[in-house]
């Protein structure tokens, strides 16, 4: 019940049994009863599958049953995780060794490309996100940390109009990026152990072209751009770092290539 107040933002009260979940600002109020599967959702009657219970001075509520009231629920038997979602824009997350959809039509699994899978995203840190999502142009693009580790290129994939993944290139593991439709924008690898070590400059945008044959060019900034976070707007590459902000303009990219 706790952690329902802390993830929702809501207010909870409990008396002898009874509970009232309320957030007047996102006009959430739900009232249940430890051990009635009769629920009242926004004033309207709803049947719980399983009643919430009450054991050794705790309260716990059905996940399925409450996170439906929202929206969807993934249940993830071998992790014990559950995953409750109930937004609307597209939402990539990696439970277990599935990577998975959010939509506003449910919570789907989504095949990887062949070639790739998740078997080693186990080995990463506990609260370390695999799955990297930017939105450029009203495209969709996953940097898939398949393997678990930073010290090697990261798969980039792009998602297509039928929810398929298609894979682009590597990119470095840490660090922002931002894509164009056309070309990537990366810098250093920063704290990626030894890949990319000897070129881990902090001036740096490495602009990659998509395609067959990729080809990245290096362009010298006058500021640590790796400590920024990318984004384009129209034909602009934004750097911002706090309320730092510097804008690229990016037809003019030539007039910081890197010379040897």
């Amino acid at each position: 019940l706790g952690m329902v107040s802390e993830m929702m933002e809501c207010t909870v009260q409990e008396e002898d049994g009874d509970i009232h979940i309320f957030n007047e600002t996102d006009g959430v109020d739900v009232e249940l009863t430890v051990g009635s599967r009769k629920v009242r959702f926004n004033g309207k009657r709803v049947t719980f599958e399983t009643a919430p219970l009450e054991r050794e001075g705790h309260i716990y509520l059905p996940v399925r049953d409450f996170g439906e009231l929202f929206g969807s629920v993934y249940w993830d038997g071998e992790t014990r995780i559950a995953w409750l979602y109930h937004g609307t824009e597209p939402l990539y997350k990696v439970i277990g060794n599935q990577l998975l959809r959010a939509d506003e039509d449910g919570i789907h699994k989504v095949a990887l490309p062949q070639g790739f899978d998740l078997e080693g995203v186990a080995a990463m840190s506990v609260g370390i996100e695999p799955v990297t999502q930017v939105v450029c142009n009203d495209e969709i693009y996953l940097r898939i940390n398949c393997e678990g580790v930073f010290d090697q290129p990261i798969p980039l994939f792009r998602v297509e109009k039928d929810g398929d993944l298609t894979y682009l290139c590597e990119v470095p593991g840490s660090g922002s990026f931002a894509v164009d439709g056309k070309r990537l924008y990366t810098t250093a690898n920063m704290n990626a152990g030894g890949w990319n070590s000897a070129d881990n400059d902090p001036t740096m945008l490495y602009a990659t072209t998509l395609g067959e044959t990729p080809t990245t060019t290096a362009y010298r900034m006058n500021f640590e751009i790796v400590r920024c976070r990318l984004s384009i707007e129209g034909n602009d590459l934004i750097a911002t770092n706090g309320e730092e902000q510097h804008v690229i303009a990016l037809n003019a990219l030539e007039a910081f290539e890197a010379r040897q």
